[in-house]
């Protein structure tokens, strides 16, 4: 699925202006795994190369657990301090849920990120659940 046909990529690039839409962040993207790459696959708000460097630790300990994950604010979160992302300043509040495969493995992540603090609701985080759920049926 790392190189998507158009007709997916368009549903990639609808999911993700949903997303950044329906939890009112400035960028969204649906970032992919397979054994050789990662990559953004769509990305509103930002640069793909740039959501790209923002975000891999956090997309990258989404795919390792296969767990979701909402910080409100990187500087106090043990982990996701150690980000220069966060460090910086570029992204402080980071939401994303883990794009899983038939076979149940994590393949990718569904992001919003923003530079301020904010706490995420539990109806905002449902909804990127929701929207996470579409993308690995466009595969098929």
């Amino acid at each position: 699925m790392l190189i998507p046909e158009p007709e997916i990529q368009r549903a990639l690039d609808v999911i993700a202006l949903t997303a950044r839409e329906k939890l009112t962040a400035p960028v969204a993207f649906v970032w992919m795994v397979d054994a050789d790459r990662r990559i953004v696959m769509s990305c509103a708000g930002m640069s793909a190369p740039i959501a790209m460097l923002l975000s891999y630790p956090f997309c990258t300990e989404i795919v390792s657990t296969g767990k979701p994950l909402a910080v409100s604010d990187g500087r106090v979160d043990p982990v996701m301090a150690k980000s220069a992302a966060v460090r910086d300043g570029m992204v402080l509040a980071y939401a994303g849920r883990p794009i899983v495969a038939a076979d149940g493995r994590a393949v990718g992540a569904l992001c919003v990120m923003d530079p301020e603090t904010r706490e995420w609701t539990v109806p905002q985080l449902d909804q990127l659940g929701e929207l996470a759920l579409q993308i690995p049926a466009l595969s098929h």
